[in-house]
């Protein structure tokens, strides 16, 4: 058996850590004591950074694709295994933020297929979060006619169907696949 944790880590999260505090994300990570990790938003900078070294230090196979058709290659998939990565391909979602790869692992005397994806996120501001705090904290019917809720609505409903896509190519993806242990 292994283990495996996969984490959205923002883009913003591995931060150098100072002499006094450790960064949080890389103790919540290391406290996990995952075979493999998989990480979305991953800023390829993390990896000069002395808390991306030392989250590093314990995976010797290790993966960075660029997340979608971004030209800015600044948010990343990333696997850290313990195990060797045989292959990695890139599943297109045809979208510019948004990707998925699949890692083809060796474990004992198994390959391993992981999937890691980063599907179409919700892009809500301040205004939007609050606006949903507010409805669920009372849901009454004029707060559903506001103006804030009814943008709030349009926007979950758009990332949705996108979602949806996405999420239908790497079933596809998953359906076609021959190993027996897929995650």
């Amino acid at each position: 058996s292994f283990k495996l944790v996969s984490y959205n880590i923002l883009s913003s999260n591995l931060k150098s850590s100072t002499a006094n505090r450790d960064n949080p994300l890389v103790t919540y990570l290391e406290g996990c004591e995952a075979d493999i990790i998989c990480l979305q938003e991953f800023p390829f900078s993390a990896l000069k950074s002395k808390s991306g070294k030392e989250l590093l230090a314990d995976y010797p196979y290790r993966s960075y694709e660029v997340s979608g058709l971004s030209e800015l290659k600044s948010h990343y998939l990333c696997c850290l295994s313990k195990y060797p990565i045989l292959s990695v391909e890139k599943v297109d979602l045809s979208s510019t933020g948004n990707g998925c790869a699949r890692y083809r692992i060796l474990h004992e005397n198994d390959t391993i297929v992981v999937y890691n994806c980063h599907l179409q996120s919700n892009n809500l501001n301040a205004e939007n979060k609050t606006a949903y705090e507010d409805l669920l904290a009372e849901p009454k019917r004029e707060k559903i006619k506001a103006e804030g809720t009814r943008e709030l609505v349009r926007k979950l409903r758009e990332s949705a169907a996108k979602r949806a896509v996405q999420a239908g190519i790497v079933l596809a993806e998953v359906q076609r696949e021959t190993s027996p242990y897929v995650i």
